[in-house]
């Protein structure tokens, strides 16, 4: 799963045409896995294990917020094209803030 994080080069099935997907195209394809990934990684916590939870209660609110995430990231792709396919500087600014808290 941390191979498809960012634009992705991914192989077509028929002789090894390449194509582009877009990370929202690649969480969306990929939700349950997404999921059963967080799931897990979940269950390898001790303050949240300590809490008992079934499948369910524990993932219950995952699909909305992929699908959030999803809607975001194509606003965010719609966005960028008036930049050339280019992150917009003050979007570059706000990600790169977010990310070194």
């Amino acid at each position: 799963m941390g191979d498809s994080i960012g634009s992705a080069r991914v192989r077509g099935e028929n002789r090894g045409a390449g194509a582009t997907k877009t990370v929202a195209n690649i969480l969306e394809h990929q939700l349950d896995g997404v999921i059963q990934h967080w799931l897990a990684r979940d269950e390898k916590e001790p303050d949240l294990t300590a809490v008992p939870l079934n499948f369910q209660e524990r993932t219950c609110h995952l699909p909305q917020l992929l699908r959030d995430v999803i809607r975001r990231l194509r606003l965010d792709t719609r966005r960028s094209s008036h930049f050339g396919g280019r992150v917009p500087p003050r979007r570059l600014a706000e990600s790169t803030r977010l990310h070194r808290q």
